[in-house]
């Protein structure tokens, strides 16, 4: 080559950025209150060897329960060129988001049977991100069917009335427990001795203040000893008299 001095001129070119895709992937959750989600998409296509993409993230279009559409919301470039060598395409993916399990509870009571009906009131358990039940439509009903002459016993607390998209709920009946009154009948009439005497019913209008009939359980109209025979009083509307021939 000694025999020729070599001269160069440039000229002008160009190198069009590879196409580089990316997509979303399909992904599902239970409804917690933002749109994060935790796939990771995947580079489709274009790639050139010896670059590298990291830093993948995707987001779904809602933070709703329902059907839902991903997208790919973040991605870093390594190609020596902040990125610049690649046009970069996205691709979404179909997802879904499950609405989160709520319990309403209606909490359980208790009253005697001369009271009336204690306020009625429910308990939540499962909201997220600190939300509370100004999220749910409608109104909670809180119902019983005891009443003012209800029995002694156990009477269901049954709660409904309210819905919610990002929520299933399921509803826990409460217990309305009526329980005998603690009344006292005063003292127990001269002479009557509680340990000794066979039960009979105090005539409290007796003026000699004597038995005056047997002991039977009482109608519910006309209950003088809650829980008849097990009284749970100190002086019941039952008395006791001396058995015949006891000299009392």
């Amino acid at each position: 080559g000694a025999n020729y001095t070599v001269a160069t001129n440039s000229a002008s070119g160009s190198i069009t950025p590879a196409l580089l895709t990316i997509g979303a992937v399909s992904d599902s959750k239970v409804y917690n209150g933002n749109a994060l989600s935790g796939a990771t998409p995947t580079v489709v296509s274009g790639l050139v060897a010896g670059d590298s993409v990291t830093s993948l993230s995707e987001a779904f279009d809602s933070k709703n329960a329902g059907a839902r559409t991903l997208t790919v919301t973040g991605y870093v470039v390594t190609d020596g060129n902040g990125g610049a060598n690649y046009t970069v395409a996205t691709n979404s993916a179909s997802g879904s988001i499950t609405p989160a399990s709520l319990v309403i509870t209606a909490d359980d009571k208790t009253r005697t049977t001369v009271q009336p009906n204690p306020p009625l009131t429910a308990s939540y358990s499962g909201f997220v991100a600190a939300e509370t039940p100004a999220v749910l439509t409608g109104t909670l009903s809180l119902m019983t069917l005891t009443n003012a002459n209800s029995l002694v016993g156990a009477y269901p607390i049954v709660a409904a009335g309210q819905t919610a998209t990002n929520y299933s709920i399921r509803y826990v009946n409460g217990i309305l427990t009526v329980v005998p009154a603690l009344v006292s009948f005063g003292s127990l009439p001269a002479g009557l001795g509680e340990s000794q005497w066979e039960a009979f019913l105090v005539d409290r209008a007796s003026s000699a203040g004597a038995p005056s009939a047997e002991c039977q359980p009482p109608t519910p109209n006309a209950r003088l000893c809650a829980g008849w025979p097990v009284c749970e009083v100190r002086h019941p509307a039952c008395a006791k008299r001396a058995p015949a021939g006891s000299g009392q």
